[in-house]
């Protein structure tokens, strides 16, 4: 990719994670993360459709870094590597929230709820069906929100173990 391009598309996603710390998703416009940026809109329009194609990209790169963080030792157990995961999501709290509970969360959502199951799908060492995947791909979705919304409290610690059981359970059902 073109060094230039490359550097405003940062630019403009440094912008989103910017303003999103003050700013709900659904408060900001084009023209707001253009001048946070310091980009003109025809750059911004050169490269996203729209702010939800921004959020698309800006949800893409929180999952890679996410991945990046929960994948850096092989050798790790479930429960230390869901400890890292949640902990990532913990030090991003307020941005996570923020891509959860505003008119992006369905896109965001969907992404991450691909994400972890694509990750479940991974992981798990038995072969197991589609349905149950789903499934705990929904039950992480559901627990990790509760954390980051506060409608949970506890360490990362404490919510990867819980993750963990959640997951060994279902396993040991199906």
């Amino acid at each position: 990719m073109d060094p230039r391009a490359q550097r405003t598309q940062s630019l403009l996603l440094a912008a989103l994670a910017q303003l999103l710390t003050t700013q709900n998703f659904d408060q900001l416009t084009v023209t707001g993360i253009c001048q946070t940026a310091n980009v003109s809109r025809k750059a911004f329009y050169t490269y996203y459709d729209d702010k939800y194609e921004l959020i698309d990209a800006f949800s893409n790169q929180q999952l890679e870094q996410l991945d990046q963080a929960s994948h850096s030792n092989d050798q790790l157990s479930a429960v230390e590597r869901l400890t890292i995961w949640v902990t990532y999501l913990d030090q991003q709290r307020m941005l996570f929230a923020k891509l959860l509970t505003s008119d992006a969360s369905y896109s965001f959502r969907r992404k991450f709820g691909a994400y972890l199951l694509t990750g479940l799908a991974h992981h798990e060492k038995n072969s197991i069906d589609r349905v149950t995947l789903t499934f705990l791909a929904a039950g992480f979705l559901g627990v990790i929100e509760g954390y980051i919304t506060g409608q949970f409290t506890g360490t990362p610690q404490s919510i990867a173990v819980k993750l963990d059981a959640l997951s060994r359970d279902q396993i040991t059902l199906t």
